[in-house]
């Protein structure tokens, strides 16, 4: 199990993006999804590219560190396996730019977490446990956790809701 300390250490301001994977069928909705919970600007071009490029950058908000907070993620554009690997693929980009000095709009490297939360139906306690709930996948820390768990780490004093 995992805390927000341990994700993102003592101090600083946390921008969160809580997102529900069933209310993402589709890429409209994802784009739609991370325009509110990030605030994006209104130069945001609604398509994958542009998604990206917000992600990377950010520079809008008054944070030093993001989550992207994924409920029921097996349902994130579950009927569009294009789409669903170019959503991961998106994440996976901006976790890298910001954790690397050199590429960091910031010049320094910045935490850019993506949990997934999955159904508990889907990914049986019992696993859980025995496998762990962290993995890591090319600089990009992604960490898959029981609903009813998460609830109990994440409380509002620990991060800031970006709304």
């Amino acid at each position: 199990m995992f805390s927000v300390a341990e994700m993102f250490g003592e101090s600083g301001t946390i921008a969160v993006a809580p997102l529900d994977g069933s209310a993402l069928p589709d890429e409209d909705a994802v784009f739609d999804a991370f325009r509110q919970a990030f605030r994006f600007p209104a130069w945001f071009g609604w398509n994958w590219d542009a998604l990206s490029d917000c992600l990377r950058d950010l520079s809008w908000l008054p944070a030093d560190r993001f989550l992207v907070l994924v409920d029921n993620s097996d349902d994130v554009l579950a009927g569009d396996a294009d789409a669903r690997q170019e959503f991961f693929a998106v994440l996976r980009r901006a976790a890298q730019q910001w954790a690397n000095p050199l590429t960091s709009r910031r010049h320094t490297a910045v935490p850019f977490k993506v949990v997934l939360v999955r159904a508990e139906s889907v990914f049986g306690i019992g696993r859980a446990r025995r496998r762990g709930a962290q993995r890591r996948r090319r600089g990009c820390r992604i960490a898959t956790v029981m609903p009813r768990r998460l609830r109990a780490h994440l409380t509002p004093s620990e991060i800031s809701p970006t709304r």
